[in-house]
């Protein structure tokens, strides 16, 4: 079993997917009904950018990041990539979901994606 999970480094909802197969998904835009990085009733998240990627996975399997349908980032073996500290992130489509997926023969894996949200308030 693959295990997918989205996190805000500060202050903001921490949300853990476990996927049953090989995949987990989390949606980032919207208010509380239809987000999963909401806080509260007044937040609406309009967007969430990826600030680091800690990741593993078997042999002759990969990560693949998606954002919506657009691929990211494909990441093998076992890793960290932390954008951050580089003082860059992945902005790219950051209002459309975010999508991990194992991909290969070996469907264990782990992957830990951290974002920083941005937010309107109602």
């Amino acid at each position: 079993m693959a295990t997918v999970t989205y996190g805000l480094p500060v202050g903001g909802l921490k949300a853990t997917i476990s996927a049953d197969g090989n995949t987990g998904t989390i949606t980032v835009a919207g208010n509380n009904s239809t987000s999963n990085l909401t806080s509260n009733s007044s937040e609406v998240v309009v967007g969430a950018t990826i600030t680091k990627v800690i990741y593993g996975s078997g042999a002759n399997s990969y990560w693949t990041l998606k954002r919506g349908s657009n691929t990211v980032g494909v990441y093998y073996g076992t890793g960290v990539l932390d954008y951050k500290s580089h003082g860059i992130h992945l902005a790219l489509y950051a209002n459309a979901a975010i999508a991990a997926n194992i991909v290969g023969t070996s469907q264990d894996g782990y992957i830990i994606i951290e974002t920083n949200k941005e937010t309107t308030f109602v």
